[in-house]
């Protein structure tokens, strides 16, 4: 017994270690990026939009790489010690990272580190498992406590970027992807699962809602409405879902995000009617990317993918491996058997036996995002990405995360 518990305690250490070295070299990659900025002119013709560059992408290349081993180390002692598994969707998703590996390095598209772990990796395919990190009582606290503060470090965080970009260029200047993006999209995530794992109590509600309007000054300093969109979704059915906050108050927090909301998806359909009122933020410049990319890329093509390598014309990029729309870009690279964890995870949140109602917004929006309404939210293990999986296994595994901490204080073992 005494053996055991031994080693019950090494394993929760080493958990811990891990999660904690994948945490922080995650947060490093855009800092790292950030020290080192550098911005220019994106096109000849317009002089307030500019593009990013760093002279640390070594070091952020670096960081990246300890952050997506240190996860996946993680995934598989989850995979290896779980009891609720569904081996299905966990062979499906090592068959296809295992063949589309073999395939790109045969076809000479990298070596292994730069297949598993590259521009396009093949690491896709487990992302859906993570969910199973949820099994580990150790890593569900963690992940309860940790995730709340690290959302609002990196909204913050995002903000001192972008103001570092605007006071250096204007700030009437526009930029695509730079760090403080990335620092947004680890911030939604981990919002996202903050309103997951918290319970549905005031103390909890006060946190959704100062952390959702740290994200909408966020977004509005990033100029962009469709992130701007994801914090008020949120702020707006915590509201509605709120137990023991006064009726009034509720009613007057609904009226404002349900407006606002709605003038901002009104910009997307019909932008002339609110140019003067919104100014055109985050106007949008990809409108035409599915046209572009239909007519370079044979829709039959998507079945199978095209692998790591596959690219096509988009504006002065020849060979351009991404699109705004993450299921195509799975599709794109690796077929349909890329897309099937994740919408059996997805689906899992949404229409399963869950009690957790949150869970299944939060699923939708996530949704919502990866299917183009959020510009630069890349699908790939990162810190944002991969604790949302995680705290979606609570849902997964039918497990209320009150009840979870309760059957862990009274078990020590556990």
């Amino acid at each position: 017994m005494r053996n055991k518990m031994t080693l019950h305690n090494q394993n929760k250490s080493i958990s811990e270690l891990l999660l904690g070295i994948a945490i922080i070299s995650g947060l490093m990659v855009p800092f790292v990026r950030d020290l080192g900025a550098s911005y220019s002119f994106a096109t000849d013709w317009e002089i307030n939009r500019f593009a990013f560059s760093t002279s640390n992408g070594r070091f952020a290349s670096l960081f990246n790489l300890i952050q997506q081993i240190c996860f996946s180390i993680l995934l598989l002692r989850a995979i290896s010690k779980s009891r609720k598994a569904n081996w299905l969707i966990i062979s499906c998703s090592f068959f296809g990272l295992i063949i589309y590996s073999l395939f790109a390095i045969a076809n000479n598209e990298g070596d292994l580190s730069s297949v598993l772990f590259g521009d396009v990796p093949t690491t896709v395919f487990v992302i859906p498992l993570f969910y199973l990190l949820a099994e580990e009582p150790s890593i569900k606290l963690l992940i309860k406590k940790w995730v709340p503060l690290l959302s609002l470090f990196c909204f913050i965080a995002s903000l001192i970027s972008i103001l570092k970009f605007k006071s250096l260029c204007g700030f009437g200047s526009y930029i695509g992807w730079c760090p403080a993006r990335d620092y947004f999209a680890f911030g939604i995530s981990l919002y996202w699962s903050t309103v997951v794992l918290k319970s549905n109590d005031e103390h909890a509600y006060f946190i959704t809602m100062g952390i959702g309007i740290l994200a909408c000054i966020a977004a509005l300093m990033l100029a962009t409405r469709s992130w701007l969109i994801q914090p008020m979704l949120v702020m707006l059915v915590a509201t509605f879902m709120a137990k023991g906050i006064d009726k009034v108050f509720k009613r007057t927090v609904i009226v404002i995000f349900a407006t606002g909301t709605a003038l901002l998806a009104l910009s997307f359909i019909y932008p002339e009617v609110l140019d003067s009122f919104l100014n055109r933020i985050g106007e949008d410049t990809r409108s035409n990317q599915y046209e572009i990319f239909y007519s370079q890329v044979e829709p039959a093509s998507l079945i199978f993918g095209n692998g790591i390598s596959a690219g096509y014309r988009y504006g002065t990029n020849s060979n351009y491996l991404f699109f705004d729309n993450q299921i195509i870009y799975l599709m794109f690279h690796f077929g349909v058997l890329a897309v099937v964890p994740l919408l059996y995870v997805l689906s899992r949140c949404l229409f399963g036996s869950s009690k957790n109602s949150h869970c299944k917004f939060v699923a939708l929006f996530y949704l919502m995002a990866i299917l183009g309404l959020s510009t630069y939210y890349s699908y790939t293990i990162n810190v944002g990405v991969v604790l949302l999986f995680s705290s979606f296994g609570f849902a997964l595994n039918n497990i209320e995360p009150e009840r979870s901490k309760r059957m862990c204080n009274a078990d020590g073992e556990k």
